[in-house]
């Protein structure tokens, strides 16, 4: 059994977000003594933890002028590496302050790191970053520095892909490449994209898929009514716009169900007032998975919708394929890893809203739907114990 776990995370266990990280982190806890799970954002509350994790908060720096004096060596390089050799020269160009002042937060950050820490621990612990972003330039820094020896970090969507439909800056990328040890990918589409990106570094770049549990079957409903469930925060890039536009050229009758919460939840909601008769809608909110996964086993879905502009391959549509219902996706990221003929339907990012209309139409009459053969496709691909297990191995 190796002995520490150090894991870092945007705001999980705290807040509401990231709720697919506590999966992982009870499968993978137990194979480790210890677990020092570490964090920049606290509320007063946080959801449950495996008894042998203990939380680590970092307060945010206070004097980033001492920082960049303390650090000017490694301050001036990063600002030459992204002036004269990164891929993304302009959009750091562009916003050329605020990215400076995320490169003093990571150098402080990696400082206080290094503080928490005993020099045994730091010197045989596993350090994982969830996403391949700030913290992970943090601890790619202490690696460069000696200060730690197993630097780690999973990748996903925004923090894989350099343009995911607006300009997406990802900071000096070959310096985190070069002082990282292994990105799990969850996508094999992600996979090649960033080995294409940086051939130099590809024997560190894996595919890691995460993985969900058993839930159950969705029931099936004999009522002529059609309802389709989307899962996602309500921001731009999830396009919920899009939906209502699908929806506004369906005739029959439909129950559209949103889970999920975000700045634009009011902006849909006065949006959605626009559709026919014949559309009946539910934004239920932001929901813990459990009730989630509850309403799954007792309210018949027909079909799941994501019409994201960028993703990685999404939970959401993990869990729905779990339960056996089928999915109508975008082809963005890795979304083609899990939607295909045998789960649902791949429709292009740029889609025809009657086209996708036609689909939830006639979702009801479709032979080509076979419950069985979603949930085995998920079995074999997206369950949670072979992906963490497999990624334990990596790692």
């Amino acid at each position: 059994m190796q002995k520490t776990l150090c894991f870092f995370t945007a705001n999980y266990p705290y807040g509401t977000g990231e709720t697919f990280i506590e999966n992982e982190l009870y499968f993978i806890a137990p194979h480790f003594e210890k677990v020092y799970l570490f964090h920049k954002n606290k509320t007063d509350a946080h959801r449950s933890i495996p008894k042998n994790v203990e939380l680590i908060y970092i307060e945010p720096p206070i004097n980033s002028k001492l920082v960049a004096v303390k650090n000017l060596f490694l301050l001036l390089s990063f600002l030459f590496q992204e002036l004269f050799f990164s891929r993304q020269k302009q959009l750091f160009i562009s916003n050329i302050k605020y990215n400076l002042n995320h490169f003093l937060n990571c150098i402080y950050y990696a400082e206080q790191i290094k503080n928490k820490l005993s020099l045994d621990i730091r010197q045989n612990a596993v350090f994982y970053s969830y996403w391949f972003f700030d913290w992970n330039l943090s601890l790619s820094i202490l690696k460069k520095r000696n200060r730690i020896k197993h630097n780690v970090t999973r990748a996903h969507g925004f923090d894989l892909y350099e343009n995911n439909g607006k300009p997406n800056y990802l900071p000096v990328r070959k310096f985190c490449l070069q002082h990282t040890d292994k990105v799990f990918v969850i996508s094999k589409t992600g996979e090649e994209y960033l080995k294409h990106l940086y051939p130099k570094f590809s024997d560190k770049i894996f595919c890691s898929r995460l993985g969900t549990k058993d839930y159950g079957v969705n029931p099936i409903s004999n009522s002529n009514t059609v309802h389709i469930v989307s899962c996602s925060n309500v921001i731009e890039v999830k396009r919920l716009h899009l939906i209502i536009k699908i929806l506004k050229n369906v005739t029959a009758k439909i129950i559209w169900t949103h889970f999920g919460d975000g700045k634009l939840l009011e902006e849909i909601k006065q949006k959605a007032k626009e559709l026919p008769n014949n559309v009946q809608v539910n934004f239920k909110g932001r929901q813990t998975q459990q009730e989630i996964f509850d309403f799954y086993t007792k309210a018949p879905v027909d079909i799941f919708i994501n019409v994201s502009e960028s993703e990685g391959i999404p939970v959401s549509i993990m869990e729905a394929i779990s339960f056996g219902i089928p999915v109508i996706a975008t082809d963005v990221g890795g979304i083609s890893e899990i939607i295909n003929t045998q789960t649902g339907w791949l429709i292009a990012k740029e889609f025809d809203a009657n086209e996708v209309a036609n689909y939830v139409q006639n979702i009801k009459s479709n032979k080509n739907i076979d419950r069985k053969i979603i949930r085995d496709y998920w079995l074999n691909n997206f369950e949670y114990q072979k992906n963490y297990n497999d990624f334990l191995e990596l790692m």
